[in-house]
């Protein structure tokens, strides 16, 4: 039976390279695990012993997706789940798989880090040797099953980068039971293989990560332009009508939800089709680390209430990231850092935010 807590404990797989082996956590806001994965009875018990240190404190591991369920704001994983894979689903049993293990990307994102981009690796050392994934994609086949696969999904680097990826695809045993997701950065159209492809599956949903717009975008997506991946996301509408759902994935950090709703009123105009039942239109979730919404000042979250109203999804989203004292300060020093290596200026892109906080 599928695990009565979170049916992603017993059926969902998410498999991540970290140097240079493939690690287990069954999603993306639990902390993975440490032990690299070889084989198929490996992942059996290192998934098995991670579901039991997961249920002797759910309200530790699982913050998260209780945060989202008692603030309502936005779908829980945990909610996702229950409407996605079965109740008499077989322990074990791959309903959800998504692979985060070819980190090519053309981005440096501040929100990320060398953990998830070869270009944020080459800034931090730019003699640094890019890795080749080859090794890691066998590996993660030969434990990979695909018979009760109803979920692929790809995150990056960025996905559509990735070569690995299409061939992952075409080992998929019967596409059309299978949505497929990519998280992308908007930066790359899809080759006709890619879009032939896709079109043996059930559906294809497109999350594009979107964390503002204009020099707010160019800024926080460092070196990617706004002009070019909105050019990218409108293109996109005319690929595989009957296949392809879209949404926008909005990063929420202290800089950027001032903006927000510039990106609500931009989106509002678009009339992209949503396929699918776990997401839909303009999806928020928190940023963690140094630009965590944790960093957030108590003058800006008075700000933001005021304007975008009480019931505002940011400003609930606030309210379940309490500010952390002295946090702020540290994300001023990182954009300091950022400007000198980038050629960029915090202060012209977030003028307005920095003048509330005083």
């Amino acid at each position: 039976m599928a695990n009565e807590f979170c049916r992603k404990l017993s059926n969902s797989f998410r498999f991540l390279e970290k140097d240079g082996n493939i690690v287990y956590q069954p999603c993306c806001w639990i902390a993975p695990s440490t032990t690299p994965i070889e084989h198929k009875i490996q992942l059996t018990s290192v998934r098995r012993q991670f579901t039991k240190n997961v249920l002797s404190d759910t309200e530790k591991n699982c913050h998260e997706c209780l945060g989202r369920e008692q603030n309502q704001y936005g779908v829980s994983h945990r909610q996702v789940a229950k409407t996605s894979i079965p109740e008499d689903a077989v322990d074990g049993d791959m309903y959800h798989i998504a692979v985060q293990i070819d980190l090519t990307c053309n981005a440096a994102c501040t929100i990320c880090g060398p953990h998830s981009s070869s270009l944020w690796q080459k800034q931090n050392n730019p003699n640094a040797k890019l890795k080749n994934y080859s090794l890691q994609y066998q590996k993660l086949i030969s434990f990979t099953n695909f018979d009760k696969l109803t979920r692929l999904d790809f995150v990056g680097g960025e996905p559509l980068l990735s070569e690995h990826n299409v061939d992952f695809l075409k080992r998929v045993t019967t596409p059309s039971n299978v949505e497929v997701f990519y998280n992308t950065n908007g930066s790359i159209l899809p080759d006709s293989e890619l879009i032939e492809l896709w079109s043996t599956f059930k559906q294809v949903d497109l999350a594009f990560s979107i964390d503002g717009m204009n020099e707010q975008f160019d800024y926080i997506r460092w070196p990617l332009s706004w002009k070019k991946v909105e050019h990218n996301m409108l293109h996109y509408d005319s690929i595989l009508k009957d296949k392809l759902g879209f949404y926008i994935q909005f990063t929420a950090n202290p800089m950027n939800i001032f903006y927000f709703k510039e990106l609500e009123t931009w989106h509002s105009k678009r009339s992209w089709p949503s396929r699918s039942n776990e997401f839909s239109g303009l999806q928020v979730s928190p940023c963690f680390g140094t630009w965590g919404i944790d960093a957030t000042p108590l003058q800006l979250r008075k700000h933001i209430e005021d304007k975008f109203g009480t019931d505002h999804i940011i400003t609930r989203l606030l309210k379940s990231h309490p500010e952390v004292p002295g946090k702020f300060q540290k994300l001023i020093e990182n954009m300091e850092m950022l400007d000198e290596k980038r050629n960029v200026s915090y202060k012209d892109t977030f003028l307005e935010v920095l003048k509330i906080i005083g």
